[in-house]
């Protein structure tokens, strides 16, 4: 069970306005009333949910220019300083990156060191086009989001971090467990807080939907003994004041409101893998952590036909004779119009990650990509095999391409014609 210390200092993380209260209403009630020191970044505005805008737009249109995302955005930064003040916060303990609204995994991937900035879904800016932001006119690159991430932590000095989680289904989350990993391993040095990721996307959970505040928060069933799960208590008067905060978030709560109201609960959740793991750690680890999870199946995915579909069903990696050898088992035969592409990220303590080879290895039915970034990569130095029912794909990586790093980030996705089908949680692996 969490408990709060007096000497606690607490950094809320999250994605988007309305995260702090889905996952830490209760926690920063108490951390208030204890008079302990919070903190709460949103990594975006939130302004790239067209659904919750039409549905709070009273004449159900979609909200397309870049003028009117950013005036949602700016009323979801409103909602987001309401519903913190519900929860005791004051405006000067709240901070706003700005960084693009389903972009931010886009990021992570591509657009690092010299590679062009992305471009925001809807706002089509380049940069951050808040004026209220933390750092306005901030490029839209990876190192970006980890520069302000680390100044963050370094002034505040947090002795415990919540953040999103590397599971959960909705890409800024899994973007914002890597970049704040990321941020902690190069702060390590000067800061060492306890870690605390919860999920807020994933599948159908939580169940039941609707208001049960007499109701426990448990873990999806799939993960119930996978990760060591920590709750937190809530008090009643904590679970009123949680609602009340989720209650300023309107445009979200016009729009799922059955879905938000499931967090009102009488606890809070906390849990993730083992930080780091360990060569003779890795047969047993992935075995407990499965492989994919079918994201087609979540509520945001898009239902793609089942005789097309491909998953991942299992995925190992181990370390032989010079090589990083990964394997990915498919649910079904490989076909022309599928991919299936690898993410290797090599970390190593003291360097510059944004400057670090991000590795992408695309595999379709007739050939492989193979970039660093955006760089193109020479192929022959990969070595790539499949079984006979082409339902085995087994990639042999070079060592040596890895920059003798400290920690690799490993990640598998399946697409078909442009859309994510399944995908592997990213892997973290201490060399």
């Amino acid at each position: 069970m969490l408990q709060l210390q007096e000497d606690d200092r607490l950094l809320i993380i999250v994605p988007h306005p309305d995260d702090e209260s889905l996952g830490c209403g209760g926690i920063i009630q108490r951390a208030m009333k204890m008079m302990v020191p919070v903190k709460v970044v949103y990594l975006t505005y939130g302004d790239a949910n067209e659904w919750s805008f039409i549905k709070f737009n009273k004449f159900r249109l979609p909200t397309l220019r870049p003028k009117s995302i950013k005036k949602m955005g700016q009323r979801r930064y409103q909602e987001a300083l309401n519903a913190c003040q519900k929860l005791g916060l004051s405006k000067k303990q709240i901070s706003f990156l700005g960084y693009p609204d389903f972009g931010t995994l886009r990021i992570w991937y591509k657009h690092w060191g010299a590679a062009k900035p992305a471009r925001g879904l809807f706002t089509r800016a380049t940069s951050v086009p808040y004026d209220n932001a933390y750092r306005p006119g901030a490029s839209f690159r990876g190192d970006e989001i980890l520069h302000d991430l680390k100044s963050i932590l370094l002034d505040f000095k947090p002795t415990r971090v919540f953040t999103s989680h590397r599971l959960d289904f909705n890409a800024d989350h899994q973007a914002l467990y890597l970049y704040v990993r990321v941020a902690l391993w190069d702060i390590k040095q000067q800061l060492k807080p306890k870690f605390h990721p919860f999920l807020t996307h994933f599948h159908t959970w939580p169940q039941p939907r609707g208001l049960k505040p007499n109701t426990s928060l448990t873990p999806p069933p799939i993960l119930e003994n996978q990760l060591k799960w920590i709750s937190f208590e809530l008090q009643h008067h904590e679970i009123a004041g949680k609602l009340h905060a989720l209650n300023q978030h309107v445009t979200q709560m016009s729009a799922t409101p059955t879905y938000l109201m499931a967090f009102i609960r009488k606890n809070e959740l906390f849990g993730d893998y083992h930080t780091l793991l360990t060569k003779d750690m890795l047969d047993e680890e992935l075995h407990q952590e499965g492989a994919g999870y079918l994201i087609q199946q979540t509520e945001e995915g898009q239902k793609i036909a089942d005789e097309e579909e491909i998953g991942l069903d299992h995925h190992s990696i181990i370390i032989e004779d010079g090589e990083l050898v990964e394997s990915v088992h498919l649910t079904r035969q490989f076909h022309q119009d599928a991919i299936i592409t690898f993410y290797i990220f090599p970390y190593s303590f003291g360097r510059d990650f944004g400057k670090e080879p991000k590795y992408r290895i695309k595999v379709k039915r007739r050939g492989i990509e193979f970039k660093n970034v955006e760089e193109n990569m020479d192929v022959s130095q990969l070595k790539l095999t499949r079984n006979k029912e082409n339902r085995e794909l087994t990639l042999r990586f070079p060592m040596k391409l890895l920059n003798h790093a400290d920690i690799l980030l490993i990640n598998v996705r399946s697409e078909l014609r442009n859309r994510m089908v399944d995908w592997i949680p990213w892997r973290i692996i201490k060399m």
